[in-house]
């Protein structure tokens, strides 16, 4: 259900087993309004998604960044400590 449905008094325009004019245009601005509410949730799913996609993509740049620099430091140390001095 979403939050916009109509409440059960509202349907008293119906007369005579017909449905009035009033009537069914409520229940197409109900349509709509869950529609919109359905294409909300879809747009902020997807925005979620593309959040935790650029943060997977930046701290696997991060990881990748420190094992670099820190088997630059390992190579400078081992150079450093072989050569004569």
């Amino acid at each position: 259900m979403s939050s916009f449905d109509i409440p059960k008094g509202i349907f008293l325009f119906v007369r005579n087993s017909k449905w009035t004019k009033e009537a069914v245009n409520l229940n197409r601005i109900q349509m709509l309004l869950s529609q919109i509410d359905c294409i909300d949730q879809m747009i902020t799913i997807k925005i979620e998604n593309e959040r935790n996609a650029m943060n997977d993509e930046f701290f696997t740049k991060l990881v990748n960044t420190h094992q670099k620099v820190s088997l630059a430091e390992k190579h400078f140390h081992v150079k450093n400590t072989c050569s004569p001095s």
